[in-house]
């Protein structure tokens, strides 16, 4: 029995890896450090889709406006320009207004600005999340330590309980991503969060935690960053 468990637990940690070489730490170049930043101010006005267990839930505007990155707030709002759902982040505490009550939703941070989505911790920040809005990963990642993997455009960082994976595009037109992982709940479940976006032809930017939650946005308007 204790054979089995040791065979199972070598797949668990084994499964989704990638081999990287833990000797080769690099340094992003220069233009990959331009998808990097403070994420301390931006806004924008777009199109948004919000998936939950993979049906579409919600289709239609999405605003957001970020004055620091203890100091923001978003909102999906209905046709008629109405707020149906707003977050609003102010130090270490998240208000949230929202018009369908009956879907428990929970959103808090802890004292390190980890998310916790219903009591559950997420391996996302808030503050990486209104980077995201900006089509930007957080410079703080970049104190951490990179390496190097087969493919010269892809990088680990090992961040705590936390693996994130970087693809930088071969072109401007493909999608920048990172990937989140960690092990949640159970010791052979592990927690993804996909986390994507591209500035041309079309502003666009996608998020997606397992199969539970997926936020698409699209600058139809030209009224984001």
């Amino acid at each position: 029995m204790k054979n089995i468990f040791s065979i199972l637990l070598l797949i668990w940690v084994c499964s989704g890896c990638q081999t990287f070489d833990s000797r080769r730490m690099i340094t992003p170049s220069k233009d990959e450090k331009t998808y990097f930043s403070e994420c301390e101010k931006n806004g924008g006005f777009a199109q948004a889709e919000v998936i939950l267990r993979n049906k579409l839930r919600y289709q239609g505007d999405f605003e957001w406006d970020i004055k620091g990155k203890n100091l923001y707030s978003f909102s999906l709002l209905s046709p008629f320009g109405e707020s149906i759902f707003k977050a609003e982040k102010k130090d270490n505490l998240i208000s949230i207004k929202d018009s369908h009550r009956d879907q428990n939703f929970q959103l808090r941070v802890d004292e390190n600005d980890f998310l916790y989505v219903n009591n559950h911790w997420i391996a996302l920040k808030s503050s990486e999340f209104s980077c995201f809005l900006g089509r930007k990963f957080s410079s703080a990642w970049l104190e951490l330590p990179f390496y190097s993997l087969k493919n010269k455009k892809e990088y680990v960082i090992l961040d705590g309980k936390r693996r994130i994976l970087l693809k930088f595009p071969e072109n401007k037109d493909d999608f920048t991503c990172a990937e989140i992982s960690w092990q949640s709940f159970w010791i052979f479940k592990v927690s993804r969060i996909h986390i994507c976006f591209k500035q041309t032809p079309v502003k666009t930017s996608s998020l997606k935690l397992d199969d539970s939650f997926q936020l698409e946005i699209e600058d139809v308007y030209g009224e984001g960053i």
